[in-house]
């Protein structure tokens, strides 16, 4: 197999499942939507006040940055779903 071909076939095998990747859009978005309420919530309890942007703004940051760094966690968190290929 040339080097391209096994480079190919490494990038192919890191591609999650549907199943793998249902499972990191939705734990992404519960996790970006509980910080996204829960920061503001915090903020209510110190100030006695809250504005509909913070929450706004929190949950439109909070719901990308929890798919992109706790979805990869809840994909490829089982073993079966796990790429297997050796890269060199």
């Amino acid at each position: 197999m040339t080097t391209l071909a096994a480079r190919w076939h490494a990038i192919k095998a890191l591609r999650p499942s549907p199943a793998a990747a249902r499972r990191a859009i939705l734990a992404g978005t519960s996790w970006g939507l509980v910080v996204g309420l829960g920061l503001p919530i915090l903020t209510f309890l110190g100030c006695g006040m809250i504005c509909l942007s913070d929450i706004a703004l929190t949950t439109a940051i909070a719901v990308p940055a929890g798919i992109l760094a706790i979805g990869p966690l809840a994909a490829f968190g089982r073993s079966a779903d796990a790429p297997s290929v050796e890269l060199r």
